[in-house]
């Protein structure tokens, strides 16, 4: 997800057009292999990150 600025615009703009659109972000998980994918640290999250939505 990066910083996740385009998932958040992406997401909100979708949500105008049907407001049944949910978007799910994803991050691997600890001692993934795939290529050009890495997990961040904790200290990366972006402020907008809610740990209650991690869990739904």
């Amino acid at each position: 997800m990066g910083t996740t600025g385009t998932i958040t615009g992406v997401g909100r703009y979708l949500k105008e057009l049907n407001t049944g659109v949910q978007v799910i972000g994803l991050q691997p998980s600890e001692g993934s292999s795939i290529p050009g994918i890495r997990r961040w640290p904790l200290a990366y999250l972006p402020g907008i990150y809610r740990p209650i939505w991690w869990m739904m």
